[in-house]
């Protein structure tokens, strides 16, 4: 059984349609399963940022064993990256990007401050947190070309996880000096709490804005949702079976 996880519903309209509506998960969190191409399926929605999400991600990872664990939904490329609205982007792993203390020199990160969130025998981790190395290697095989065969633009990268989205220009280069290529609100929150039930974790976003100046009339959040949705899918048809 895999899992999939997003914040809100319009980012699994797609998916819904072809499962059903289970008893919610404790915290009330809403759950559907059922097949999706020959994947036994579990579906949650975490609820917009970073407490919701690895609340959620805890309890379903408690109460399920999925094999894997599948984040998806919609995000905010930095406008450098060569990421256009309705691309899709693949995570190597998020970054807590405003996770730590503010100094008279700049940004201080939890390394810098010496207070891992997770101590773990392979290495402590701070703000960076992984996705499964070989999810990654197989979905950016699968994904760059199909993504090429449906003229949609992909690219694979770090991802931010913040607390308060960008709206200026100004933050958007700020932000991404960090290395990032997206930002949304629960990704690295998800992957510390995978990271600390052993669950492998893949993410995957489809871009319904720039990170950069608030302008809502210029985001499609429809089309980036519908374009993550119908990757995850293809995704699904060529999972491995063990």
């Amino acid at each position: 059984m895999l899992a999939l996880i997003a914040a809100t519903s319009f980012e699994t309209r797609l998916l819904r349609t072809r499962l059903q509506k289970s008893d919610p998960l404790p915290g009330r969190f809403p759950l559907f399963h059922g097949q999706l191409d020959g994947q036994e399926i579990l579906l949650t929605h975490s609820g917009v940022g970073k407490a919701n999400a690895a609340a959620c991600t805890a309890i379903l990872l408690s109460h399920r064993k999925p094999r894997a664990l599948l984040n998806l939904g919609c995000a905010g490329a930095y406008p450098d990256c060569g990421l256009r609205i309705g691309d899709l982007a693949l995570a190597d792993g998020d970054i807590l990007a405003d996770e730590g203390s503010d100094s008279p020199a700049g940004f201080l990160g939890m390394e810098e401050l010496g207070l891992p969130l997770l101590r773990r025998p392979e290495g402590d981790l701070f703000n960076r947190m992984p996705t499964d190395p070989e999810l990654f290697r197989n979905a950016e095989s699968l994904l760059r070309a199909w993504a090429s065969e449906q003229d949609i633009g992909f690219a694979t990268g770090p991802f931010a996880s913040v607390s308060t989205c960008t709206g200026t220009d100004q933050q958007g280069r700020q932000r991404q000096q960090g290395g990032a290529i997206c930002e949304n609100m629960e990704g690295a929150a998800i992957a510390l709490t995978a990271a600390r039930f052993g669950c492998p974790l893949l993410e995957l976003r489809g871009i319904s804005n720039l990170a950069a100046r608030r302008d809502p009339d210029q985001w499609d959040i429809p089309a980036a949702c519908r374009n993550a949705e119908r990757a995850i899918l293809h995704l699904l048809r060529h999972w491995p079976r063990s």
